[in-house]
């Protein structure tokens, strides 16, 4: 069962982030950073690997057999966390990061989580 949970949430992440990337978050990073924005692939393919192995690790494996409104927030919990991490460390460090990218990056990240995991509790297990 971990396999294919794994491997759904690992998919419905990448069919969920990649349209968010190209038509959301692309074109307002491109804005503020200008040509300072490429995409390098395996730093890419790193962080949906880790991501998915902690979904697993901190939501689906521990709190899976809950109910759906406690696995969503506990995803929730984690996406708020991680995009947290990621978007604060950003705000903190580079001047075009604004506060509302930060606020946009934590609110879809939570956002994505929880529904990547209520999708594979429900779904996959």
């Amino acid at each position: 069962m971990m396999l294919r949970q794994l491997l759904a949430a690992g998919l419905l992440f990448l069919c969920l982030d990649a349209p968010w990337i190209a038509f959301m978050a692309l074109p307002v990073y491109k804005a503020a950073f200008g040509s300072w924005m490429t995409l390098r692939l395996l730093p890419a393919i790193c962080f949906y690997v880790m991501y998915v192995l902690g979904l697993w690790l901190f939501v689906l494996m521990p709190y899976g057999h809950l109910r759906w409104y406690w696995v969503f927030a506990y995803g929730a919990a984690y996406g708020l966390v991680t995009y947290g991490t990621y978007a604060l460390t950003c705000a903190s460090v580079f001047v075009p990061f604004t506060p509302s990218m930060a606020i946009i990056e934590m609110l879809w990240g939570m956002t994505v989580t929880a529904v990547i995991s209520i999708v594979v509790v429900n779904i996959v297990a």
